[in-house]
């Protein structure tokens, strides 16, 4: 059962939270979609007494890697998904090395469960020479939708780099 409820529009907030890898390290972020949707009514209320009946359990793997720049000019941020096993993503983020952070501008679509659609965003910041940063946040839909192939990974918006 999650600590908080959290809702935005028409989805959940399965998972969210920020994450600092450790010495390069990949960052692996397990979490339960939900059989039926979070409801939060006034009814639900503090004591929040629910139960959903059944979860599945997906694992979203973030792996960084910085291509060496041999060119001199700024290499853009890009992303590789795969599917390591039939509930585990890895997504490869290459080249994500500005201090004011790069990320998806709109949420990913990266799976589905119960009959909803699971979702990502995600934020990632580099201090220079210091560990990747990743601000995420896992999303899935309240309305059943149909089953549908995920939707590619669009191409990636990372800010300017300053001069200071």
């Amino acid at each position: 059962m999650p600590e908080s409820l959290i809702s935005s529009g028409p989805v959940d907030i399965v998972t969210s939270g920020t994450v600092i890898a450790f010495k390069g390290s990949a960052i692996e972020i397990a979490f339960n979609a939900f059989q039926t949707p979070l409801n939060l009514t006034p009814s639900s209320t503090p004591p929040l007494n629910f139960s959903p009946p059944a979860t599945a359990g997906f694992k979203v793997i973030f792996r960084f890697v910085d291509e060496p720049n041999v060119t001199g000019t700024p290499l853009s941020p890009t992303v590789e998904a795969k599917t390591v096993e039939p509930l585990i993503l890895e997504l490869t983020l290459k080249n994500f090395t500005s201090p004011l952070g790069g990320g998806n501008i709109a949420p990913i679509r990266i799976g589905h469960a119960f009959n909803r659609n699971l979702y990502v965003s995600y934020r990632v910041y580099e201090l220079q020479g210091g560990d990747k940063s990743l601000i995420f946040t896992i999303y899935q839909s309240r309305a059943q939708e149909p089953a549908t192939p995920p939707t590619a990974i669009p191409q990636m918006k990372e800010e300017p780099k300053s001069n200071a």
